[in-house]
């Protein structure tokens, strides 16, 4: 529902995500971090495959998905809410629609939220060398390197205190 949504968005107002999709330069110039990182990950896909745009959306669709059901389960499990109330409120946050269009649109969001979500569970779990905990590390530092060193800050914290 929320890659229709987000497709319908980008129709009538152009964003990132058609500057994410519609590349038009060789693909050894978007390597580096930050925003050529999503389009090198988008590059076999449009001028390889040539996948249309809102087939870019559905996979973003998935991949924000994964992370907000990942983050939903490891919630559940370790908030175990004990009431009915509890349950709904914690089903309610999860289905807030803010938090699914931005992670359904071609982009960092999606990828950036899986991969903290991906190192976050991984942690809680003290699986600290895991392969969902290392790529997640390498997505982060590659996509958005202060919100990764923003992270690696709380992670050290947390081990000082703990």
């Amino acid at each position: 529902m929320f890659a229709g949504i987000a497709y319908a968005y980008f129709l009538y107002n152009k964003g990132d995500a058609h500057n994410y999709w519609n590349l038009t330069e060789h693909w050894t110039s978007y390597i580096g971090i930050g925003t050529k990182v999503i389009k090198l990950i988008n590059y076999p896909l449009v001028a390889v495959l040539k996948l249309p745009f809102w087939f870019g959306l559905l996979i973003y669709n998935l991949i924000g998905f994964v992370a907000i059901w990942e983050l939903y389960s490891f919630a559940h499990h370790y908030i175990s809410p004990k009431t009915k109330m509890a349950d709904l409120l914690l089903k309610i946050l999860f289905l807030l629609p803010n938090l699914h269009f931005w992670t359904s649109i071609i982009g960092k969001e999606p990828v950036v939220f899986l991969a903290v979500t991906r190192i976050m569970t991984e942690y809680a779990d003290a699986k600290f060398y895991s392969l969902k905990s290392i790529l997640g590390w390498l997505l982060l530092m590659a996509i958005r390197p202060h919100v990764a060193m923003f992270l690696l800050l709380a992670v050290l914290i947390t081990a000082i205190f703990s």
